[in-house]
């Protein structure tokens, strides 16, 4: 009976190969797990860039249906206190009245921005032409800082050389 135990104590792996042998398999483990988070997130970001077009509108109808709520309850209780079909009526109410509004706003910004293209547009010679005299005077201002700091472009025999210089 001690003989085999002493062959079962040979046998099995030492406190050592034990931890060894457990990170190995933790680490093997962590690995499997990464992985499969990766692979998820790929899969779900390839799921939701061909669902884009469907989810992009339900998530904005679904912030305007909660920020509107609060609206549509106070319409019903307050205007629409003995009228059938009460709810459907305020979301009816809001909803014109909330288009209306939208409309107006969007009008605002759109026909004021299409007047000032239109303006942008007769200008563009002239913007072309001014963003040309910058572009000129800037780059005579920039041949003004090259004999500042011994560089010149009017001597091509220099810029050869400095080639040979740098090539050898």
């Amino acid at each position: 009976m001690e003989n085999t135990d002493k062959r079962e104590s040979a046998n099995s792996p030492s406190s050592f190969q034990k931890r060894t042998l457990w990170k190995a398999i933790t680490g093997l483990s962590m690995s499997v797990i990464a992985i499969l988070v990766i692979s998820a997130v790929s899969i779900l970001g390839k799921i939701l860039s061909v669902l884009q077009p469907v989810l992009v509108p339900l998530a904005i109808a679904a912030i305007l249906s909660y920020l509107l709520a609060p609206i549509v309850n106070w319409t019903r209780r307050r205007l629409l206190k003995n009228v059938k079909n009460s709810r459907t009526w305020a979301i009816i109410i809001v909803f014109s009245v909330t288009s209306i509004i939208g409309l107006l706003v969007a009008l605002s910004i759109i026909i004021p921005a299409s007047q000032e293209l239109g303006q942008l547009f007769d200008r563009k010679a002239e913007i072309i032409e001014n963003a040309q005299k910058k572009l000129t005077k800037f780059n005579s201002s920039l041949s003004s800082l090259d004999g500042f700091f011994g560089a010149s472009n009017n001597n091509p025999s220099s810029a050869e050389e400095n080639k040979s210089e740098q090539s050898q």
